[in-house]
């Protein structure tokens, strides 16, 4: 089991305020790394002390850094990497897009793109880059960037899976698959998770039809989606680059 453990890793995650970023966050600290936190929140102290037991205060760190600040995100990252020399890099960010004051769709979508797949895959790129030679990277995927959305499970509800949203983790995929061809001979691997729904309260009828789709009846929690996030970057998957692992419940198997 020691293959799995992460002692002596510094392992940087964006968007680790965020639900599945929480979740990752407790299994990458319960795994023995030390955690530099990226987010957007002022006080990401507190809120990291408001959820996390004080012993592993002493494994994580908190910056506050935006990934959709793109002109010069290349440079941030690498003098993050001087000050914090890390050894694996989590995209949990899900920069969603700005209201748009023009009430163009088509803008809309184009920015949620935007944001979403440049915020992953240009702070995958600008990582592997600053970790070279050894590293390890592992991006926040999608069922929805594999398989195409069952639209029945939203019937009577006010939910709904934009189009944006599939393209984005979509995209994501393919670039993590282009960057492990393209940094894989400088020792990087680059991974995908991709979750089905994740638990978060969510109410019927939408929770029992969505349900109803998956295999074992439920949705995952988020920390069975950090398990996988901790997989990926820890030797037990030394020999593994350029792959997606569903956390579906069976969704897409079927």
């Amino acid at each position: 089991m020691q293959m799995f453990r992460l002692e002596g890793r510094r392992i940087v995650i964006a968007g680790g305020l965020g639900r599945v970023g929480r979740g990752a966050l407790a299994c990458l600290l319960e795994a023995g790394a030390e955690v530099l936190v990226l987010d957007m929140v002022t006080d990401g102290e507190t809120v990291l002390e408001s959820f996390l037991d004080s012993r592993c205060m002493e494994q994580v760190a908190y910056e506050r850094l935006s990934v959709t600040e793109f002109p010069g995100l290349n440079g941030r990252i690498a003098d993050l990497w001087a000050r914090y020399p890390f050894d694996g890099w989590v995209n949990c960010a899900y920069p969603a897009a700005s209201e748009d004051e023009s009430g163009c769709p088509e803008t809309s979508w184009l920015e949620a793109v935007q944001r979403h797949v440049g915020a992953s895959c240009l702070c995958s790129e600008a990582a592997a880059e600053a970790m070279a030679p050894g590293g390890s990277i592992v991006s926040l995927g999608s069922v929805y960037g594999v398989i195409g959305p069952d639209f029945s499970i939203y019937n009577g509800t006010d939910k709904f899976t934009p189009s944006a949203y599939s393209a984005a983790k979509g995209a994501i995929l393919s670039h993590a698959r282009w960057l492990a061809s393209r940094y894989g001979s400088k020792g990087i691997r680059v991974n995908v998770v991709c979750p089905g729904g994740v638990q978060n309260n969510q109410t019927e009828p939408f929770l029992g039809q969505y349900n109803a789709k998956t295999l074992l009846g439920r949705m995952a929690t988020a920390r069975e989606v950090g398990a996988a996030v901790v997989f990926f970057l820890s030797d037990a998957a030394g020999c593994t680059t350029g792959e997606f692992l569903m956390i579906d419940g069976g969704m897409s198997c079927v």
